[in-house]
Formats: structure tokens, sequence, C-alpha cells
């Protein structure tokens, strides 16, 4: 006999489908949550329940873990979970509390750009010299240029999403809400033991 927590969901699949929330919320197509962020920027930001998940909305194990728990009878434990879904990253970032750090790494990913467009130049100069004089060891040395800056380029992004991104006031909000409402967290805040890890999405994309 299935349990409560079986019983929800098939109740739910049965009245909505399974995805319904999620196609409901985000209206999928392709890449569309990047379309999504790029429309509403900070204004995007949410936080999924496990009926929300889907593999084009959050990450596998996220999904795994969620279909899992509909399958497993109640006493075998599996973790819920809530999740952030993909955009996220995106969307953290164009809050006004993270402007700098988007302008900043907005000149690194120029940067990177200049070297990648300068190292494919180097390398199809290099490929038709090497073809010109029959070796092809001139292709090699082509791609090998601007690996140092890049690398410097790439861990400073790093670096600053690492020390100065910070999570939106309304993200914390969301996150704590969707906790509560997944029986994650208790009344007064506190984890509460008898549930597992929340799950986040990357990002992604970052």
């Amino acid at each position: 006999m299935p349990g409560p927590e079986t019983s929800s969901h098939t109740n739910r699949e049965a009245q909505h489908g399974p995805a319904a929330g999620a196609a409901a919320g985000f209206q999928l197509a392709g890449a569309g949550w990047r379309e999504q962020v790029t429309q509403q920027g900070a204004a995007f930001l949410r936080v999924l329940q496990e009926h929300d998940f889907q593999p084009d909305v959050v990450g596998a194990k996220a999904c795994n873990l969620a279909k899992l728990r509909e399958r497993l009878p109640e006493w075998i434990l599996v973790p819920r979970s809530v999740a952030l879904p993909f955009g996220t990253f995106e969307a953290v970032l164009a809050d006004a509390v993270n402007a700098d750090v988007a302008q900043q790494l907005a000149a690194l990913d120029e940067q990177l750009a200049g070297i990648a467009g300068s190292k494919a130049a180097a390398k199809d100069a290099a490929a038709a010299a090497a073809a010109f004089n029959g070796t092809g060891n001139g292709a090699a040395a082509g791609a090998e240029g601007g690996a140092v800056p890049a690398a410097a380029l790439l861990a400073r992004a790093r670096q600053l999403v690492e020390t100065q991104l910070k999570p939106p006031a309304s993200l914390q909000q969301l996150v704590h809400a969707a906790l509560l409402k997944a029986g994650l967290l208790k009344g007064n805040g506190s984890s509460n033991s008898s549930s597992s890890n929340s799950s986040s999405s990357n990002s992604s994309s970052s």
C-alpha cells in the first residue's frame, strides 16, 4: 500500500501531470530559461519544490532523487530537497547588489573574447604557414598563444564570484520559505534532522 508521500505524488500527477508546475512556471523551449533571465533579470529568481523538477530546469541529481522518492516505499529514506533552477547565477548577477561584480565580469569576458579571437587568428595563420612549408608544427605552436593571460583572467573571474558575489535578500527569503514548505526547516528556522540537504543548479551554467 503506498505511503502518504507516494499518494500525494500520484494525486498531483493525476490532477496536473508530473511537470505541470515547472511547465507553468517556466514554459521552457530549448534554452528558454536563458531568454527569461535576459527579460526578467533578478525578477527571475525562484526556488523549486520537488514536484517542479524536470531535466531542462534543474540538474540531474535533483531530478533523479525526486524520481527515486516517488518510486520507493516510505520506509526507505531518500533526501528531500528544493532546487535553484538553471539561470539562478545569471539572475543573481543581474541584481543591483551585484552591479559592480557584473561590470567586472563583463570586462573580463570581453578580454577573454579578445584572446580567443587572437588565438583563432594566430592558429589559422600558423596552419596556413605550416601547410605552405609542408609541416604541421606551426598550428600547434599558434594554438598555445595567450594561454597564460587567459588562465589569469579566468582565475580573477572565479575569485570575484567566490569572494564578492552576494545573494540578494529576495533570494534568501525565497530559499527560507521553500525550505519551510518542504519541511526541511522547522518553524524557528533550524534544520530538520529528519530531512536532508537542499540542492542547487549552475549554474552555470555559470
